[in-house]
């Protein structure tokens, strides 16, 4: 898996990824800090992680990754198998990384273009 684990904003960052059909991702931390200190993001709330691949922009969501993501200070961790990571056309879909706060309130952290090869 070839990713840019760079310094991001919370509020929601958009950055490309690009990752290999049938290939785990293993122990993967995406860093979350504020733009103008970089003091760790607080994670406010947190109850569970969430990754989302979508058809396109605006079509329907073809998977979506809960138990897989974890968090670990200011990182949200992926940790997906090969047969999670088995998408069967390659091409570009858009994903969402975030997590969901307690009573259910979704925050996306990052998305963007996602590479399937």
């Amino acid at each position: 898996m070839a990713l840019d684990n760079t310094i991001l904003t919370p509020a929601g960052n958009e950055t490309e990824l690009q990752v290999y059909s049938g290939h785990a991702i293993i122990d993967y931390p995406f860093t979350f800090v504020f733009e103008d200190d970089s003091s760790p993001y607080p994670f406010n709330g947190y109850s569970s992680g969430f990754f989302k691949i979508y058809q396109s922009r605006i079509e329907k969501k073809i998977k979506t990754f809960t138990t897989q993501v974890s968090r670990n200070a200011n990182n949200l961790v992926l940790n997906c198998s090969a047969s999670d990571m088995l998408i069967s056309s390659r091409g570009s879909y858009y994903y969402e990384l975030g997590y969901v706060r307690s009573g259910g309130y979704e925050i996306v952290l990052q998305y963007g273009k996602l590479i399937v090869k």
